[in-house]
């Protein structure tokens, strides 16, 4: 994120701390977490910290605290006391075991992906070796989730390579059921992934018929081959889901166009009236139209002004005005330019 985006947002929520970490707590299952508990240990973090933004995904509930004091806060006993007896709760009013990983503090500069990776990564230390998933996911699980977003079919392949040998060569995970178990977890991950970023509607794999897959089979390399398959799938349908979003959008610009083609609009103004941001707008129109968004408009304007000339019932003077142009001479130059005629010959064909 931008830093002027960043501190816009900020605004946006009343924060004015320029230190911020991340706090992550984690269960073991998805289904522990609920908003209950979020709340909870939300209300209990800002008795201590200005200002806690959070939320649940997957199995663990992300926060971000900001305030001026976060450095020595962090480090202090009544922190991590209040940290113990956070967890304390959790297990006596809900049953629920957590982990606990903490970032370092940042200053200004927005790295909030980075903070979060330390958070994760802290978790891991602090972690009992022995836990399967742990010795890759928190690692690569994300690597090859932005891969498979990004339909980079031969990089997503690599890491799942890397992920796929770590299970099956972990001497506690030699057993054919076990390795099974760690490689259904990394699908169902990675499918919680695919559908909290694009929601439920999104096509991907039914994970109740990939585990029955895996469980009937015994060769390691069928495995191998079947999950592989699986990411190719998935980044076809990832692609053919941004094609269709993209045209979509496209077409709602195109709308927004047509139907204020008259005023003084821009780039910026559209995009905010989708609620994109300019440059992602400019990339996505130029992608699909094959077009910038400048040409498509006078584009539109030129094609309205052509009819008005054939039906000879207004001045050019008019015209301009009609189609957005506030002075005459500089619609007249744009008309030359775009058909290769002046208004005025163009009106006599």
């Amino acid at each position: 994120m931008p830093q002027k985006e960043y501190r816009d947002y900020l605004k946006m929520l009343s924060i004015n701390s320029n230190y911020y970490m991340c706090l992550i707590f984690r269960t073991n299952k998805i289904k522990d977490l609920n908003e209950t508990l979020a709340k909870t240990i939300k209300n209990r973090l800002e008795f201590k910290i200005s200002h806690v933004l959070g939320g649940i995904h997957l199995n663990e509930i992300i926060f971000i605290l900001f305030d001026d004091k976060l450095i020595s806060k962090r480090d202090r006993d009544k922190f991590n006391i209040l940290l113990k007896e956070i967890k304390k709760y959790t297990i006596k009013n809900f049953n629920i075991k957590t982990s606990i990983g903490m970032s370092k503090v940042f200053h200004n500069i927005p790295k909030i992906h980075i903070a979060y990776n330390e958070a994760k990564h802290s978790i891991l230390k602090g972690n009992n070796k022995n836990e399967g998933l742990s010795l890759y996911s928190y690692e690569k699980e994300q690597i090859i989730f932005k891969k498979i977003l990004n339909e980079d079919l031969e990089g997503a392949l690599s890491v799942f390579e890397e992920i796929f040998d770590c299970i099956v060569n972990n001497e506690k995970s030699s057993e054919c059921i076990v390795i099974k178990k760690k490689l259904k977890e990394f699908l169902l991950v990675l499918s919680r992934n695919i559908i909290y970023f694009w929601g439920d509607d999104f096509k991907t794999f039914k994970i109740s018929k990939v585990e029955e897959d895996i469980d009937n089979m015994n060769d390691m390399i069928k495995i191998n081959e079947y999950i592989k398959n699986l990411i190719n799938e998935i980044i076809i349908n990832i692609s053919n889901n941004k094609k269709d979003k993209s045209v979509l959008i496209i077409e709602e610009v195109k709308s927004y166009i047509n139907e204020n083609y008259v005023k003084n609009i821009s780039l910026e103004e559209v995009a905010d009236h989708i609620q994109l941001s300019s440059h992602y707008l400019c990339k996505l129109f130029k992608k699909v139209e094959k077009a910038n968004f400048k040409d498509y408009l006078i584009k539109v304007r030129m094609e309205e002004a052509k009819k008005m000339l054939r039906q000879g019932s207004k001045s050019i003077k008019e015209i301009a005005l009609d189609i957005g142009y506030s002075d005459p001479n500089y619609f007249s130059r744009a008309f030359k330019k775009y058909v290769g005629k002046s208004a005025t010959d163009y009106a006599k064909l």
